[in-house]
């Protein structure tokens, strides 16, 4: 009788935690009721089955992340307590994994890309100017100076002066239409 009292309780606990959405709970004690009284297999795998396809339904309307791993992970603890899944549910909890592995990969690269852009930026701004860089590479960079000053009729030697708010002054050098020389004043 006391048996019996036990395997109502765990039924019940198993069935309030299901109905509240507290799955790997309900089948840990559905588990236990299972492991008093074998011959409650049918009503056991009934919850289970019932979790499975809540969580199924559940995984195809979230978007955010964290919920979709713990379809996973929820879906991946039902099918070690059932045994196993249909194939219909299998192939289900298989593509949720892909589709996880393949964000995760996606969020990576992006994070990998937005680190190395970062980098490129500082260093890009600690002097994007180099000597040897042609005219046109200059100006594309720093933008056309504040004044520019040429020497000779085919214009291949030039200074040109750039003048900031902070009252400094970058002087270029270009001979035959590189970059010589860099003065900061």
């Amino acid at each position: 009788h006391i048996k019996r009292f036990k395997i109502n309780h765990l039924m019940n606990q198993g069935e309030q935690l299901y109905k509240a959405g507290l799955y790997n709970r309900s089948l840990f004690y559905f588990d236990q009721a299972l492991k008093i009284d074998s011959r409650l297999t049918f009503e056991v795998a009934t919850f289970q089955h019932r979790i499975a396809v809540d969580l199924l339904s559940l995984a195809d309307s979230i978007k955010d992340i964290n919920s979709l791993k713990f379809v996973v992970y929820a879906l991946e603890e039902t099918e070690l307590l059932t045994g196993g899944l249909n194939k219909t549910n299998k192939k289900v909890l298989d593509e949720l994994k892909r589709k996880l592995l393949v964000k995760e990969e996606y969020d990576t690269r992006k994070k990998i890309d937005k680190i190395l852009l970062n980098e490129k930026e500082a260093s890009d701004s600690i002097n994007p100017i180099k000597l040897g860089m042609m005219i046109s590479e200059v100006e594309d960079i720093m933008g056309s100076p504040s004044e520019l000053v040429k020497n000779g009729k085919d214009e291949k030697n030039q200074l040109w002066i750039y003048r900031f708010n902070n009252r400094k002054e970058l002087y270029l050098t270009f001979t035959d239409y590189k970059l010589f020389r860099i003065e900061e004043k």
